[in-house]
């Protein structure tokens, strides 16, 4: 059996070695050096250029190596094979670290008391809200979301859930679900955090629509996927309402080029795709406990559901 690897992380060497180690009886060829690509029957890669997955005709599996496979989905040439993708648990609790941190900068006003220390003012502002009394909106309670979910309502908050399908399991917390609950799940929102998929129906997503049905003075936290969001919406939305708050960590085009013109406004905070660092070894790990299953049963879990596009 042989393993092609292709990511373009600046940290490409230690998946490769880790890959290596983990993988140390099977061969594993790092694209674009390859000589034999009939050889290849195992994937592991991450915004692979297109058109180069088809030239391996006995590949078997692809594993992404992220919770998103929209970068694979919009291959026209796409092998009509398994895709797997990571849940990874690990992932996900940064990922919910990641919002912790952002509503509580928000909550307690951190950013304003950064700039005054800046200009050396002393200048209290005593308004606290507490955890119970802000209703944090959940928009895609998939296996990310329904972490990040738990994770506040432990922490006092009051937590809904947006889910396009009845939810299959008994969650603690009110699960709106279909377009047609989406204004009365928005309205009870202070904040809501977007970890959405990238989708032929998620795109734009988040408009002005959407962004006018919320709170003047509310949240949007955006750790989806950076096509969930109508950028050039967003970007009129705060300019026009300055009281309305953003934290912004996918876009569209990553990365976002110096002259876009979200960096010029003020109230929204601006972070390079770090929510959801993959762990090395939590990704390595969980594919190769997948792949062996598969050479030994041939059962395959964590399948993309193509028609779902996630």
């Amino acid at each position: 059996m042989s393993i092609l690897f292709y990511c373009n992380w600046q940290n490409k060497q230690e998946w490769i070695e880790s890959i290596k180690n983990k993988f140390k009886s099977e061969k594993i060829y790092i694209w674009p050096h390859i000589k034999d690509l009939d050889s290849i029957n195992y994937a592991i890669v991450w915004e692979m250029p297109y058109g180069q997955l088809a030239k391996c005709k006995n590949l078997k599996i692809i594993f992404a190596l992220g919770a998103g496979v929209d970068h694979l989905l919009k291959d026209p040439n796409l092998p009509k094979v398994p895709i797997v993708r990571l849940k990874d648990s690990l992932m996900a609790k940064r990922m919910s670290n990641y919002v912790q941190g952002q509503i509580l900068n928000f909550q307690l006003n951190i950013l304003q008391y950064y700039e005054n220390m800046k200009k050396k003012k002393w200048l209290e502002q005593p308004n606290i809200i507490d955890n119970h009394e802000i209703s944090v909106g959940v928009l895609g309670i998939g296996f990310i979301g329904t972490i990040i979910a738990k994770d506040l309502s432990k922490n006092g908050y009051k937590v809904l859930g947006f889910k396009s399908t009845k939810p299959n399991q008994k969650l603690h917390f009110p699960i709106y679900y279909h377009n047609n609950s989406l204004n009365k799940f928005i309205s009870h929102c202070n904040i809501i955090v977007n970890c959405l998929p990238s989708t032929s129906r998620t795109k734009n997503f988040i408009n002005t629509n959407f962004l006018k049905k919320m709170k003047r003075n509310a949240l949007l936290i955006n750790i989806g996927r950076g096509d969930t969001v109508n950028e050039d919406h967003l970007r009129k939305f705060l300019i026009k309402n300055k009281k309305f708050n953003v934290v912004q960590d996918v876009f569209k085009k990553e990365p976002l080029k110096k002259n876009h013109p979200l960096w010029k406004e003020k109230n929204i905070f601006i972070t390079p795709h770090i929510a959801g660092i993959t762990s090395i070894k939590s990704a390595i790990n969980q594919i190769y406990k997948i792949y062996s299953l598969h050479k030994k049963n041939g059962e395959l879990k964590n399948l993309v559901n193509i028609n779902k596009e996630y």
